[in-house]
């Protein structure tokens, strides 16, 4: 399979980066749709238009799809984390931006968010170093912890040990309101004003 897998990249045609970026959002689109075990590299190509062999060149095998196809949604995500961080003046403040930066991603990259919190499951990310999770939890532990420093958050729990609470609860959140229409989209200003508690010193 492996040898296929070689002539597969070798002879795939070459895609222009707004083909790639079609073909990247049409993969996208089917995996929001359901879980990754359903879904088939034939059907994923014939979806984005491209032969099974320029499939392989530009996204690797099912395995690695999920994180070729995703990796400009989730450097969207870390980065708009990542900067509402360090834009913001105070614990508060910088929480609250981070996850108004969580929640705005799942509104407005809905195929992405989709297939994150509903159908790809943690262990699609375990040779990613780091991966999203991981620079998530960075970022809200850095918080966290100046948090603890200037004595706004609680000090009896690690920072790292809140920022798995926060986010934990986020991602709940955020997999409730994608999963049920009917749930109104969630908000970083509601999420935030729910998690303060748990984390207040």
């Amino acid at each position: 399979m492996a040898a296929a897998d070689n002539g597969h990249r070798a002879q795939g045609r070459s895609l222009d980066a707004n083909e790639r970026d079609q073909a990247r959002m049409a993969i996208l689109a089917l995996m929001s749709q359901g879980p990754l075990e359903r879904l088939g590299m034939r059907e994923a190509a014939a979806a984005a238009g491209l032969s099974l062999a320029t499939l392989y060149k530009y996204f690797g095998g099912k395995e690695g799809l999920p994180g070729a196809v995703l990796a400009p949604d989730l450097e969207m995500l870390i980065g708009a984390m990542d900067k509402a961080s360090r834009m913001a003046v105070g614990v508060k403040a910088r929480l609250q931006g981070v996850l108004d930066a969580l929640c705005s991603f799942a509104q407005t990259h809905a195929d992405a968010a989709r297939a994150l919190w509903l159908h790809l499951p943690p262990s699609t990310w375990d040779s990613a170093d780091p991966d999203w999770r991981a620079q998530r939890l960075r970022i809200v532990s850095h918080i966290l912890r100046n948090g603890q420093r200037d004595g706004s958050v609680r000090t009896d729990l690690d920072g790292a040990c809140l920022a798995f609470l926060v986010l934990g609860a986020a991602d709940r959140w955020i997999e409730i309101a994608l999963a049920d229409p009917e749930t109104e989209p969630p908000a970083g200003a509601r999420l935030f004003a729910s998690l303060w508690p748990l984390v207040a010193a």
